[in-house]
């Protein structure tokens, strides 16, 4: 048996690794679609005629890409081989093509994804995310999504804890090179609200300031729940908005058994209503003992929570692409 994965040459993503010997040890094979190659070094063909089939090509040869059972789907940005010397917008056109060709190629397979592109490109939006989250009875900070800067200040102005500025769209930025920069959640001083005037031209998030005894990093996998906490004290002062900021972070999760049921229930019941198999959760337990649900991911990273606590997180990812563990939706949810 062959599983796809979708994914990018320079991905700094070692979950892949875990879970390609994880196939293996299941006596299956990885298959990578290394899209950011596609279209330079990389052919993609589709044919119906007297020999249908979905090649994927390299110098190394080719793959009918119908021989594959399953798909994972990581990563699918196209066109960074493009030539440098290409005009900008040849560039964007080949780009949004070759774009549109992937997508397509994976639409096009009759095999069970992890998880649909439309589901996967429709979920990372937080504002339906947490409109889905509280419907489902589930606690999350109070919100204001907004460019108005009167109304954010109006809005600090009920937050005696202060105010933590997200973006709407993901955790990272786009440079003019190429590449992407990190933006982290963070507290707004004095002098960010001071300079607020132009936040007409970029809306962003902004949210109560909600105390942690420990924040919960949760790992679903199909009907399979992953749960490691990190204690307040271990992201440390430079990690204490956001402990993606401090470097020792990641190494300091580990299982937590105390989550309640109730809230394990509702966010499965999100990631139905999202049509996902596969996310990350992150949530804050307030020392009252809340579970604060503050935004779920699709494309992201589990390595290191399986490295620190053991959980087996790649595991339940090839069982689940091999058939060997149920899928909570229907096998090709993503033609709805």
């Amino acid at each position: 048996m062959k599983v796809l994965v979708s994914t990018v040459s320079h991905a700094m993503d070692p979950g892949i690794d875990l879970v390609t010997r994880a196939l293996a040890a299941r006596g299956s094979e990885a298959i990578r679609l290394e899209s950011d190659l596609f279209p330079s070094e990389r052919r993609l063909t589709i044919a119906w005629d007297r020999d249908d089939r979905v090649l994927l090509s390299s110098s190394a040869g080719a793959v009918d890409l119908r021989e594959v059972c399953a798909v994972w789907l990581r990563h699918t940005e196209t066109g960074d081989a493009l030539p440098r010397d290409m005009l900008p917008e040849h560039r964007a056109a080949a780009r949004m093509e070759s774009d549109a060709l992937v997508w397509g190629v994976l639409e096009c397979l009759e095999v069970f994804q992890l998880d649909p592109v439309a589901r996967v490109r429709a979920a990372p939006y937080k504002p339906r995310q947490l409109q889905l989250a509280r419907a489902l009875g589930l606690d999350i900070p109070r919100t204001l999504v907004s460019n108005d800067p009167d109304a954010v200040r109006a809005f600090a102005r009920t937050c005696p804890g202060g105010v933590i500025a997200k973006l709407v769209d993901g955790s990272t930025l786009r440079l003019e090179d190429g590449g992407v920069a990190p933006v982290y959640a963070r507290r707004l001083t004095p002098d960010d609200f001071a300079a607020l005037d132009d936040l007409f031209l970029a809306p962003m998030i902004f949210q109560e300031a909600v105390p942690k005894a420990r924040e919960l990093r949760i790992t679903i996998v199909g009907a399979k729940v992953f749960v490691a906490a990190l204690e307040g004290a271990a992201s440390g002062a430079h990690g204490a908005d956001d402990w993606r900021q401090d470097p020792a972070a990641s190494e300091a999760f580990r299982p937590y058994a105390d989550c309640p049921p109730a809230v394990i229930a509702r966010l499965l019941a999100l990631c139905d209503r999202l049509g996902l198999n596969f996310a990350t959760v992150d949530v804050i337990v307030t020392p009252e003992g809340r579970h604060v649900f503050l935004e779920l991911n699709t494309i992201s990273y589990f390595e290191f929570i399986e490295r620190t606590t053991e959980l087996p997180i790649a595991a339940a990812i090839a069982d689940l692409l091999l058939g060997l563990a149920p899928s909570r939706l229907p096998a090709r949810s993503h033609d709805t």
